[in-house]
This record gives structure tokens, sequence and C-alpha cells, in this order.
């Protein structure tokens, strides 16, 4: 009789520790995001750019493309769904297939969460030339100055 009693203690300790193992561990919930994505101007991007979701908590990551909204507004073009231990830090980057634009908008959401994240794209600045003009004459200049001066002391030969 006393082995059946402690069996029994000991199966009912188990599923209390079982129980609460499971009440205590979290469960992904859904994070949905709308939103478009836009160049400066305001215009929408076309159809096929790429949109990632990445929840910068756990590092997982989403993706999807844009594409051109259709029924009553307001009108996205582009929705993903994502997941969320709790409330966590998400960050939605678009880029166009190039790699020429690019956009990104940081947020916190929660499970069952919806939120509308609107992204503006931009193009990289144009590269700054090593020298400028005014810069290259003069320097035209002081490479002829260099060799007159060599050519009177007569290290250049004519």
């Amino acid at each position: 009789m006393e082995m059946d009693t402690a069996f029994h203690m000991f199966a009912v300790a188990f599923a209390l520790i079982f129980a609460i193992s499971i009440a205590s561990a979290q469960v992904p919930m859904p994070v949905t995001v709308y939103g478009n994505v836009t160049y400066a101007n305001g215009t929408r991007v076309p159809d096929g750019w790429n949109v990632t979701l990445i929840n910068t908590d756990t590092g997982e990551s989403w993706s999807t493309t844009t594409k051109e909204g259709s029924g009553i507004p307001p009108i996205y073009n582009y929705e993903i769904v994502g997941t969320a231990y709790g409330t966590q830090n998400f960050t939605v980057e678009a880029r166009d297939a190039t790699g020429a634009y690019y956009g990104s908008k940081s947020f916190t959401a929660s499970g069952f969460e919806t939120k509308i994240v609107d992204i503006t794209v931009y193009a990289p600045p144009p590269a700054v030339p090593l020298l400028t003009l005014p810069a290259t004459i003069l320097l035209a200049i002081l490479l002829s100055m260099l060799v007159i001066l060599l050519i009177i002391r007569g290290k250049v030969k004519r």
C-alpha cells in the first residue's frame, strides 16, 4: 500500500511540474504587417520589390514581394505575417531587385497585433569623384611646372 501511495505522489508531482513547464513556455503568436512601399515623392514602387520582416530579437525573418493592391481603401502594396513571443522588436526592409533603392522602418509588436508600416525607399547618394574638375586642372598645372623645372635643371632630356 505504501508503494502505491508513493507512486501516486510521484505521478502527481511529475504532472504538476510538467503542467507548470508547459504553461510557462511561450508560444509564438502571429504579427501581421501591412503597408506601402513608396519612393520619396510618394509614388508606389512597382510590383516585385522584396519586402522582409525581421524579428530583431530572435533573428527570424519572413519575405514577400510588393504587388498592386485591390479592394476597398485603404489599399496596401504588401502584407507579411511573422511571429512574436510576447512583445518584440521588428524591422521591415524593402529593396528593388538590383539593390539600387532601399528603405526600412523599425517597430515593436505583440502577438495577434496588426501593424501598418509604410516604407520610403531611397537611392544611394551619387558617388563623389575623387578629384573635382578644378582640382584636376590644378594638378595638371603643378605636374607641368614640375616637368618644366626638371627640364631647366637638365634632369629630363627634350
